[in-house]
């Protein structure tokens, strides 16, 4: 007689050896896969992070060369500023320099002093100025 191929209710049947041992395999090969996934999640996630903290100082280096370019910026539109001040102010005491020498030592240009000289300041100097010019007026009309 034949056997039957047929379990006993409530009975599993047992699998083959070789087929136990591919699952085993099978579940340790994806097990390894899982933590090799894992730490390359890890290592990614890290790089990110440095990644994130370089861009971050790149971003305060260039504000800070930003902030430093836009007050050399400042100081030299100040600079040319006062410079073409300073120029506007000297050429108008220059040409009031041949009425001096004529004589009219009381005429004071309105605007002698640039703004980073006070105005008193300058004023405390010109009558040392005018007197040599007077000084330059009688030396160049020789002995009379």
């Amino acid at each position: 007689m034949r056997r039957s191929r047929l379990r006993a209710p409530g009975r599993q049947a047992s699998p083959s050896p070789w087929v136990a041992n591919e699952v085993k395999e099978l579940a340790r090969q994806t097990a390894n896969a899982t933590e090799e996934i894992g730490h390359q999640i890890e290592t990614t996630n890290e790089d990110v992070k440095n990644a994130i903290d370089s861009i971050a100082q790149l971003t305060e280096v260039i504000n800070q060369v930003s902030e430093l370019s836009n007050s050399i910026a400042s100081a030299v539109e100040e600079q040319t500023a006062a410079t073409k001040e300073m120029t506007r102010n000297l050429t108008e005491v220059a040409s009031s320099a041949p009425r001096v020498m004529n004589g009219s030592e009381a005429y004071l240009p309105q605007r002698i002093a640039s703004p980073l000289i006070p105005r008193h300041l300058a004023m405390l100097h010109l009558p040392r100025a005018f007197q040599r010019f007077s000084d330059v007026r009688i030396a160049m009309a020789g002995p009379q």
